[in-house]
């Protein structure tokens, strides 16, 4: 006998969200993030769900990538994290991979992989955030460099917020225009919006934009509801009940006695964790 704990996912939810997401963007192409086994909802369920509904989808490695394909989705894919040695390049051509480029490392192992290409790569710049990104003054070299390598076609620039979700827009609008600035010098597309910024900046969107957690029915934001957003729950957990005991005011409960009754109490027991 199990313990009756349940986890619920719901793909119409799914799909709702996803057109909110459209709705959301425009002009501007869809790609799903199904990053992280699709945020914990399965990756092949999500992408099955979402295949007639998005543009194209987002990955972080190249395993995600290979499962889809192995799936028969032959939407576009995006590589986040891009490849890290020639094997990894080799396959991302072979399975036509959309591939970021985030370091000069990056750059020098397509330069070594001896593929034929062409394949798409985007470009991602640091405009703010000091995670993952070419500098922002180093990137004119690398995309003057890309557009001349006969294997790839650069397909834009990109960056990620660090703050889209919060008040203070500051820097978010100094990453922004960082990005708008080189994407013009350049001519090139661009591509920066998250779940955040598709409801904050809709001069973010540029060629596509790269909606997450909004899709799996969580807010982006501290202080607006899913409701409010016009999003859906995408999953129930649930557990039954298998015990309910009276404590009398002043007894405590559970490991560290960290809660007391403040009155006569009945509290419930649920089998799950």
């Amino acid at each position: 006998m199990t313990r009756g704990t349940q986890l619920d996912i719901r793909p119409a939810a799914i799909v709702h969200n996803a057109r909110r997401a459209c709705e959301l963007a425009g002009a501007s192409a869809v790609y799903a993030m199904v990053k992280a086994n699709g945020y914990g909802h399965g990756l092949q369920l999500v992408a099955d769900t979402l295949r007639e509904h998005v543009d194209g989808f987002g990955v972080a490695v190249i395993e995600e990538a290979v499962a889809l394909r192995e799936q028969g989705i032959d939407a576009p894919i995006m590589l986040l994290e891009g490849c890290f040695d020639e094997g990894e390049w080799r396959l991302a051509e072979q399975l036509q991979l959309e591939v970021i480029i985030h370091s000069r490392h990056q750059l020098d192992s397509l330069q070594a992989s001896g593929i034929a290409g062409p394949l798409a790569v985007w470009l991602k710049v640091d405009t703010g955030m000091h995670r993952v990104g070419v500098p922002c003054d180093q990137a004119g070299d690398i995309i003057n460099t890309l557009q001349q390598h006969p294997a790839c076609h650069l397909a834009g620039v990109m960056t990620h917020f660090a703050c889209a979700d919060m008040a203070d827009d500051s820097l978010s609008l100094l990453q922004l225009q960082r990005l708008r600035d080189l994407a013009a010098a350049f001519q090139l597309p661009l591509t920066a919006a998250n779940s955040a910024a598709l409801y904050r900046y809709k001069n973010s969107h540029g060629a596509r934009v790269r909606p997450g957690i909004m899709l799996y029915g969580s807010s982006p934001f501290p202080d607006r509801c899913v409701e409010e957003l016009g999003l859906q729950v995408t999953q129930v957990l649930s557990a039954p009940l298998i015990a309910i005991n009276e404590v009398p005011a002043g007894e405590s409960v559970g490991y560290g006695a960290s809660w007391r009754a403040t009155r006569d109490s009945r509290i419930g027991v649920v089998a799950i964790g």
